[in-house]
């Protein structure tokens, strides 16, 4: 794995380089959200269908509670997947959710949300083929 100052070099020279995605995921494991979605957002303005990227964002911005926003990546990444069932029903909780105080969610729930699942590449595939 590349360290952040590596990828931040190869970021340099090629702003759209799938190592964005990377680079997030580490300043998201840091707790260094603002940074992270800074780093999507370049990522993306250089290379707009890099879904994987595009999902990273709307969890980073779900975790700021920026739910408006988060459903507004979703939707773009569901004009690429318009049948997939999967971004449908979390474009729909998530808008949901955004009309809720987030202080009353029920705290005993087992459903993981966006912010707390793992993605790879085989999950991002899985979750935009067609059920």
């Amino acid at each position: 794995m590349a360290t952040e100052t590596e990828l931040r070099k190869k970021l340099n020279e090629d702003p759209g380089s799938h190592f964005f995605v990377e680079l997030a995921n580490i300043l998201k494991n840091s707790n260094r959200y603002d940074e992270a979605i800074l780093i999507c957002m370049k990522g993306l303005e250089a290379n707009n269908k890099n879904h994987e990227g595009r999902l990273l964002l709307a969890q980073l911005l779900y975790e700021k509670e920026l739910f408006s926003f988060s459903v507004r990546e979703l939707n773009e990444l569901r004009k690429d997947h318009p049948e997939s069932k999967y971004l449908k029903k979390l474009i729909e909780k998530l808008s949901l959710e955004e009309l809720e105080d987030v202080e009353y969610l029920d705290d005993d729930s087992t459903e993981e949300t966006i912010a707390e699942i793992e993605f790879s590449d085989e999950d991002l595939d899985a979750l935009l083929e067609d059920d």
